[in-house]
């Protein structure tokens, strides 16, 4: 017997939501909008509340389907769908990300030492999408718990990881070249390239590869006086840069001052690469660390010791990707 529930009474028809159809029924009930009746019009749950459902169930099945999107492209692209320990006893000591503990142990922040375990057993490309955690600030872009969707191959450099992003980027946009935010067409297909300190001369007329008075610009901008440089860089390209990329196309900059241990190094620089578009960062890419003489000094008693294992086992040369899907689900989903 067909149930559902009541979305429009009409003179001589009812309209009820079953099984994710609409489904007109042949009379005009005697419940009110929102019960869930059967199909001779008795009573199965009376609503005690109105809500907009029909919006979040739209949102949500439109998010779903986007979910199974990407995991369909990454199979049929060879990757291995994986899943990995979201609660860890100890972790990494990344200077730029805060974690969040239990009494338990660390509520994984990223995937990336699990998925960097499996590289070392021979696993070649694998991808996980699934929830990770950080303690961070909350805002429409910001979230403690949040959809994080990182991929890795062995034996690959982050060109081809770029290539992924902007064939994910168009699949999940219905194949369309062309994403239409509210601000901007932003091209799929293309990419621009800009070095992180480029981008301080174009927007602070500020030249960050030689000395800077850190101090004064500290006091211009009422900030806190104990800042680091790095902290400082990070508020200036987060407040003044950002909002500028990725207007007409990918925005991907590279040459970030070496400010992380897990990824490659050339001379000053980090082979870093973060993906912007409409002005949201959605992606950091890096050309992995896998040189364990380099990695091991980074290492202490809090470091999850079967990483170091690992590591020292010996990782393929690899290039990965964290991918803030919450965010991407925002650009695509209008509601």
């Amino acid at each position: 017997m067909r149930k559902g529930r009541i979305v429009k009474i009409s003179q001589n028809t009812t309209l009820v939501l079953s099984n994710g159809t609409i489904v007109s029924l042949p009379f005009k009930t005697k419940h009110n909008l929102y019960d869930i009746i059967d199909e001779n019009d008795n009573l199965i749950v009376r609503s005690y509340k109105k809500m907009d459902f029909e919006k979040k169930l739209l949102y949500l099945k439109k998010k779903f389907h986007l979910i199974n999107k990407a995991s369909m492209f990454f199979k049929k692209n060879g990757f291995e769908e994986v899943l990995t320990p979201k609660l860890k006893p100890r972790y990494l000591n990344e200077r730029h990300i805060k974690k969040i503990k239990t009494k338990f142990g660390y509520l994984v922040p990223s995937f990336e030492i699990e998925h960097k375990k499996l590289l070392c057993l021979g696993f070649e490309k694998v991808f996980e999408l699934n929830f990770a955690y950080r303690d961070d600030f909350e805002d429409n872009w910001h979230s403690k718990e949040f959809l994080m969707l990182e991929w890795y191959r062995a034996y690959a450099k982050p060109k081809e990881i770029i290539e992924d992003f902007k064939n994910l980027c168009i699949t999940l946009n219905n194949s369309k070249t062309i994403l239409k935010t509210d601000s901007s067409n932003v091209n799929l297909k293309k990419c621009e390239f800009f070095t992180y300190s480029e981008l301080f001369l174009k927007y602070l007329n500020l030249d960050i590869s030689h000395y800077f008075d850190k101090n004064k610009i500290i006091l211009e901008h009422n900030l806190e006086s104990n800042l680091t440089k790095s902290q400082l860089l990070d508020y200036l390209f987060a407040t003044y840069i950002e909002k500028n990329l990725g207007k007409q196309c990918i925005s991907i900059v590279y040459n970030f001052p070496d400010f992380t241990f897990l990824a490659k190094k050339v001379g000053r620089f980090a082979k870093r690469y973060e993906f912007y578009i409409d002005g949201i960062e959605l992606a950091n890419c890096y050309e992995e660390e896998n040189n364990f003489a380099r990695l091991k000094k980074y290492f202490n008693n809090s470091t999850d010791k079967e990483f170091v294992d690992y590591m020292a086992f010996g990782m393929p040369p690899s290039s990965g990707i964290a991918f803030g899907f919450d965010r991407i689900l925002k650009l695509l989903i209008k509601q």
